[in-house]
């Protein structure tokens, strides 16, 4: 018999096609890849946000966390998580600034009753715009979230109110009408407002009106609102006042009363008005309206025009220069200097944006509509570099500046597009990252400059694993990428399910695939959305385990408590579990729960040959030491699932072990054999080392193999190799004239 030792074999990610290559993993689960490439560890775990003690423990039920965003304000002075918990949006700081330590409490609310997501709908959606973040989901009203529990609506969604102007009457000052002032010859006279008006003497060079008897006084008013963004609303309708004249010489004021306030936000009102029209009304050429005045606060009710028509020199804007928009919007951007908003229902295919630096201003003809061209309803605006990406169900726009202030719009592919708009980043060095129905793509390059674009799917060796996607439901994936940890981490929902329930890790450093599920621990990787904070750790918003939230009396639920960060912590976080006693709802914070179950899953061999002629000996492992650390190594053969166990082996150097100098275990024994636990400030590690780990296998004689590494406790796997032998070749020999009856 010929015993055989492959080559030294890299352990490398995960490639799900049949007859994959052997230096590749049939699956990797909850582990990863070194920061240089150099094997792959399961030193990642969960641990709450916001402590368990700052929590409360009466609530009715734990809540379900959605809609999930961080927002880096004042260069990370503030740092909100945004999420939302039922029908409530909320955040909590993530920094321990002057904010958290005034104000702090666990959560601030943003906004309640907002509309809670179907299985085909991204929820809220976040576009942060200088100083506020835009939130909108396409059925509540938009909002401007400035931080500091300041909240406003965005955008001017009804029109401008008409003000109410009252003109003069100068038979008042005549005294040929009731309630006439007493004679007097000094001009002004501040007569009843309601009556008469304000008039001006001669020469005064201040007031309204053509002078002389019988002279005909036109005048037509709009306003407008400024809100704190520098926008200006649509102006209104006019407001006509006319009069006749009857004292040679007098000017007179304009009254405003109960003049229109505008909504939360709003920091100015402009009125604008045209110049004597005298007698002609219906004249459209003496139509035209200037800017009046500014009145800098949003209280005052009343207002006197007294400024004559020669100091009237800025024209109003144009009705077109703003105009309404509907809160049915969908998704935004910021890009260059505007706010793009698309989608909704009624504008499914429509593009608006923004006059520049103006985020709520909306020009009537600032708009782009793709509904001319195949591809469905639009489901993301993505900023990226010098163009703005328009994906829609079924294929993806470009939008790119043309110049002098416009821009063209074209089709990037008319046959892949996406509706998981929360599962959209962009990747370091990659290129754009997105979900669609048939993979995962990677978009790069420019539209400018002669750059060539590229689009390219990425997840063919995962295949499998894609094919499971729910794609009715693909809108309830979301995604997040760390430059930290090198890694684009995707959640989806599969086998029919309408929540993410399983996730997909792509990372960078050698462009391999792994896993993060469910494995040995069922409340793991129950979440509906991740987000990367700026340290570059990764936030995840726990979903609830339990379908109902009234369980029978003295059932018990646990379920995660709050958000959790995918930390160095290495431990199941923590969780609450819920106990109905007699009626009686409590919530009991569970602290650190031990480490997460992770394994390294070989590819299947058939050493060049699968012919059932081999037997596996022994599988020899490199991997790197991190204190008496074990690891157990299950086997399998011929693509059955029934793995048997060839026991633990510690990850120590083998000429330490058993000796005074092996370094002590980071966790509790778990074994007889196992060194004692380490003692903070006593204990002593040496670094990290390279050794070998072996396992006697000794199967029969098969064709295909493959070998898995599991354990909870800290492991890197490098590379390895398999001892096998070769036996003589196994025929089938049926004598003449037999035949086997089916």
């Amino acid at each position: 018999m010929k015993y055989i030792t492959t080559k030294e074999i890299p352990a490398g990610g995960v490639d799900q096609r049949f007859q994959a290559p052997d230096n590749t993993a049939g699956e990797i689960v909850n582990m990863r890849l070194d920061s240089t490439g150099f094997g792959w560890i399961n030193d990642r775990g969960f641990e709450p946000f916001i402590d368990d003690n700052t929590r409360s423990t009466s609530l009715a039920a734990p809540s379900d966390y959605s809609d999930l965003f961080v927002w880096d304000r004042h260069r990370g002075a503030e740092l909100y998580v945004i999420s939302k918990k039922g029908t409530e949006l909320f955040y909590e700081v993530a920094n321990n600034s002057g904010l958290a330590s005034s104000l702090w409490k666990p959560q601030h609310t943003i906004a309640f009753n907002r509309t809670p997501s179907k299985p085909d709908d991204v929820g809220e959606q976040y576009v942060p715009f200088g100083r506020f973040c835009l939130i909108l989901n396409g059925k509540d009203p938009m909002l401007k979230f400035w931080g500091r529990d300041r909240t406003e609506p965005f955008g001017f969604v009804q029109n401008t109110p008409t003000p109410e102007v009252l003109g003069p009457d100068p038979k008042y000052f005549e005294g040929t009408c009731e309630g006439s002032p007493p004679t007097t010859s000094t001009f002004p006279y501040n007569a009843n407002d309601t009556i008469g008006g304000i008039s001006f003497a001669a020469g005064s060079g201040t007031g309204l009106g053509d002078k002389g008897d019988d002279k005909a006084s036109t005048y037509r008013y709009k306003i407008s609102f400024i809100t704190d963004t520098g926008s200006e609303s649509p102006l209104s309708s006019y407001q006509e006042v006319a009069w006749i004249n009857v004292n040679d010489g007098l000017t007179y004021a304009v009254f405003f009363q109960n003049l229109p306030m505008g909504p939360p936000g709003t920091v100015a009102r402009r009125i604008y008005r045209t110049k004597n029209m005298g007698s002609l009304r219906g004249d459209l050429v003496n139509d035209v309206f200037f800017f009046v005045d500014q009145i800098d606060d949003n209280v005052s009710r009343n207002y006197y025009d007294v400024k004559p028509d020669q100091l009237l020199v800025v024209e109003a804007p144009d009705s077109a220069a703003s105009v309404v928009i509907n809160n049915s919007l969908k998704y935004g951007a910021s890009w260059d200097g505007r706010m793009w908003l698309a989608g909704g229902q009624g504008t499914e295919t429509k593009i608006i944006y923004s006059e520049r630096g103006l985020p709520e201003q909306f020009g009537a003809f600032n708009n782009f509509d793709v509904g001319n061209k195949r591809g469905g309803s639009i489901t993301a605006l993505i900023p990226y570099y010098d163009n703005l990406i328009i994906f829609r169900e079924l294929a993806i726009e470009v939008i790119r500046p043309a110049g002098n202030g416009t821009y063209v719009c074209t089709t990037l592919s008319s046959n892949i597009g996406t509706t998981a708009s929360n599962a959209i980043n962009n990747v370091q060095g990659k290129g754009l990252f997105f979900l669609s129905y048939d993979g995962i793509y990677a978009f790069s390059g420019g539209t400018i400059g002669g750059s060539q674009v590229s689009l390219v799917r990425i997840s063919s060796t995962i295949n499998r694993e894609i094919s499971r996607i729910s794609k009715t439901a693909l809108a309830k994936a979301s995604a997040a990428y760390s430059d930290k940890e090198k890694e684009w981490w995707c959640i989806y929902p599969v086998d029919g399910e309408t929540v993410a329930t399983r996730s997909v890790v792509y990372h960078t450093v050698n462009d391999s695939w792994s896993f993060r599920n469910n494995f040995e621990d069922t409340d793991l990787m129950v979440y509906n959305s991740i987000a990367t904070l700026p340290t570059g750790w990764f936030i995840l918003a726990p979903r609830i385990k339990t379908a109902s939230n009234t369980p029978i009396v003295g059932q018990n639920t646990s379920t995660p408590n709050g958000l959790q960060i995918w930390s160095a912590r290495k431990s199941l976080g923590s969780s609450v579990v819920w106990q109905n006693i007699q009626g009686t709802n409590t919530i009991i914070s569970t602290p650190e729960r031990g480490a997460i179950m992770a394994q390294w899953q070989s590819a299947w061999f058939d050493f060049g040959n699968d012919t059932p002629n081999k037997r596996i000996l022994a599988v020899e492992v490199e991997v790197l030491t991190h204190g008496h650390n074990e690891i157990e190594l299950l086997s399998a053969v011929e693509y059955r699932s029934d793995d048997t166990s060839s026991g633990f082996r510690p990850t120590v150097f083998a000429p330490l072990y058993g000796t005074v100098n092996e370094d002590s275990l980071l966790a509790p024994a778990t074994g007889p054999f196992d060194k004692s636990v380490a003692v903070l400030g006593t204990s002593k590690w040496g670094e990290a080392r390279s050794t070998k780990v072996r396992w006697d296998v000794n199967t029969g004689l098969v064709g295909w193999y493959r070998f898995i590494l599991k354990s909870r406790a800290t492991f890197q796997v490098v590379s390895f190799q398999i001892h096998y032998a070769v036996s003589d070749n196994p025929t089938i020999n049926i004598k003449a004239g037999e035949r086997k009856v089916i």
